[in-house]
């Protein structure tokens, strides 16, 4: 058999080791892709909450306005209501709410909606998020300085109340049972007012901190600023 020169085939020719293609080289796109970070995920997260929370707010605080609403309403059509005396029968007759206390009720839901808007705007990653939770942060926490110095009158309003409808109680019996009211009114106003006090400005302090101090650069709602990826 003739052998040509060349030949693979051909005895005592070396076998040459099999080598693959070389890859491919990367595109454009593929460049693009490992250059530019994820975007962080902390807006979404915060927006998230932010929507949750002032959705809570504002029903909470739509739900004691309606109820101040229908208690002034109809409170003189009850026996014994509409006034402070409550003299006669009967246990005790709570006021009516004061203006001072509709009003602070009222600038209670505008808070809420500050935190709403700022919440959706964050989500989106737009920078109008961030100054909005801003002002969310100090509206509410004047909004809940208001508030309590109003509630603390009306508490004091509503044992003065008490007291005086205890007083001129012809029932020895209804008088004794509204006397024994005016130390778990207290007690229980205190708590609420604590609690309240200290909701309400939670989450203000800490939106003040984040957007204030931590993140103070409009462009981490949208890109990592040096190596902060959350």
């Amino acid at each position: 058999m003739t052998n040509f020169p060349n030949d693979p085939n051909a005895p005592g020719t070396p076998s040459t080791p099999f080598s693959p293609p070389p890859n491919a080289p990367p595109t454009s796109d593929q460049f693009a892709y490992q250059s530019e970070p994820e975007p962080p995920k902390w807006p979404k997260v915060v927006g998230i909450f932010s929507i949750v929370w002032a959705s809570i707010g504002l029903a909470c605080g739509l739900c004691g306005l309606l109820q101040m609403v229908a208690g002034a309403a109809f409170q003189p059509q009850l026996p014994g209501g509409g006034g402070a005396g409550g003299a006669g029968g009967g246990g005790f007759q709570p006021p009516p709410p004061s203006a001072m206390l509709m009003i602070s009720s009222v600038l209670g839901m505008f808070p809420p909606i500050v935190l709403l808007i700022a919440g959706i705007f964050t989500v989106q990653r737009k920078a109008a998020g961030r100054m909005l939770h801003l002002v969310y942060a100090g509206l509410s926490v004047i909004v809940t300085i208001i508030g309590t110095l109003v509630a603390v009158q009306a508490i004091d309003t509503m044992i003065q109340t008490m007291e005086q409808q205890a007083a001129s109680q012809g029932d020895p019996n209804a008088a004794a049972q509204i006397k024994n009211m005016i130390p778990m009114m207290k007690s229980f106003s205190t708590i609420g007012i604590v609690l309240g006090g200290v909701l309400g400005v939670a989450y203000p302090i800490f939106v003040a901190i984040w957007f204030g101090v931590v993140k103070r650069d409009n462009r981490e709602l949208t890109q990592p600023v040096g190596n902060d990826v959350m």
